[in-house]
């Protein structure tokens, strides 16, 4: 096995690891919020402590880098992620798409258009 294949196993170890995403309430809101983004897509559908852990972390990560405009992209990216990740269930879905709606308020109108052409953009050109 490659390193590129090893770093990628231990990564969805970790993404599936409660113990390692509890861990991540310590770290500076920044670094956790660099964490959930490479790791969300990693989680396995059946994990629900995982998915546990996701749902403590959100909060505390997003509402902790909403005041720093840098990290408000990142922040509507871990949520787009959790709402299309299978492993979140329609009742966290509806947690999802209100932190989200929080999050758009703090948004300057600006960017949010900016992010919704990026969106269309995006899917314009998707050729899978």
């Amino acid at each position: 096995m490659g390193q590129d294949s090893q770093e990628l196993a231990r990564m969805e170890n970790d993404a599936n690891n409660p113990a390692f995403l509890s861990a991540i309430h310590s770290e500076p809101d920044n670094l956790a919020l660099q964490q959930l983004l490479s790791h969300i897509p990693l989680l396995h559908q059946e994990n629900n402590k995982a998915r546990e852990e996701y749902l403590k972390l959100l909060p505390k990560v997003l509402f902790g880098s909403i005041e720093d405009s840098d990290y408000l992209y990142q922040c509507r990216q871990i949520i787009s992620l959790a709402l299309v990740h299978p492993a979140f269930p329609h009742e966290d879905r509806e947690k999802l798409k209100f932190w989200l709606s929080r999050l758009e308020e703090k948004m300057p109108k600006q960017l949010l258009r900016e992010m919704e052409l990026l969106l269309i953009n995006h899917t314009i050109n998707y050729d899978p």
